[in-house]
């Protein structure tokens, strides 16, 4: 049975879906181990690392599955977490692969927000 209004397509579904605001968006951080170093060797930046990606879904496997038909999973391995509600990234990061530089604006983005949580301003 199909959904009213969803095209039956896995890549348009997942399109779709992206467009839901109240879903929660998961970061995805994909790794090709065969590539990476041994636990104890492991450095920022090493190799093996094949990127991260950014979408909404109920669940972490869905939200795997998501990636996949929108052609964001690079394959290997695949760690994710809920994002916070409050997450200050824009939704132009999202749906999509992402570039190092693009991680690490994310990242500087965040570390911000979260500098001026806890201050207090007159």
């Amino acid at each position: 049975m199909t959904n009213p209004g969803l095209e039956d397509n896995s890549e348009t579904i997942a399109e779709q879906v992206q467009n839901l605001p109240d879903l929660p968006r998961w970061w995805l951080s994909f790794v090709d181990t065969t590539k990476s170093a041994p636990p104890d060797e492991q450095v920022p930046g090493g190799g093996g690392f094949l990127g991260v990606s950014i979408v909404r879904a109920f669940d972490f496997m869905t939200a795997v599955n998501i990636a996949h038909a929108l052609g964001c999973n690079p394959g290997g391995e695949v760690r994710g977490y809920p994002m916070r509600p409050d997450d200050p990234t824009p939704r132009e990061y999202e749906g999509r692969l992402l570039t190092r530089d693009e991680i690490d604006y994310l990242d500087a983005l965040d570390n911000a927000t979260d500098d001026h949580e806890g201050t207090n301003t007159p």
